[in-house]
């Protein structure tokens, strides 16, 4: 059986589906308008608070932000493969090193579906 994963946490934050906030790579965890805007189509404090709460989970025990982007994936079940896209050998070795940390916990899934209302 082969498993297609669609998007990370939050409905494609790191594909770039939606306008990114900052210049660090990190792109909207929850959808733009209602969810998200602050009423001038910009995200408001209570989406910023979430994705730092999602960012902070991601990025526990060590894990990169796309460590813990592939971690989330691989949490779903053992028989996902996520193949990230690189372009470098860095990227390559970051990659590779989230066989290292192991999936994300049942708890950590859990508490990122209540922090995106899921």
């Amino acid at each position: 059986m082969v498993v297609v994963v669609a998007g990370c946490p939050g409905s494609g934050w790191s594909g770039g589906a939606f306008q990114q906030v900052e210049g660090d790579g990190v792109a909207e965890l929850v959808e733009c308008g209602d969810r998200a805007a602050g009423g001038d189509g910009h995200p408001g404090d209570e989406w910023l608070k979430r994705r730092e709460a999602v960012r902070d989970i991601l990025t526990s025990d060590g894990r990169s932000l796309v460590q813990g982007a592939l971690a989330w994936i691989w949490a779903h079940s053992p028989h996902s493969v996520p193949i990230p896209g690189f372009r470098t050998v860095a990227q390559v070795e970051e990659n590779a090193a989230t066989l290292d940390c192991g999936p994300l916990t049942a708890d950590d899934l859990r508490e990122i579906d209540a922090i995106l209302d899921r």
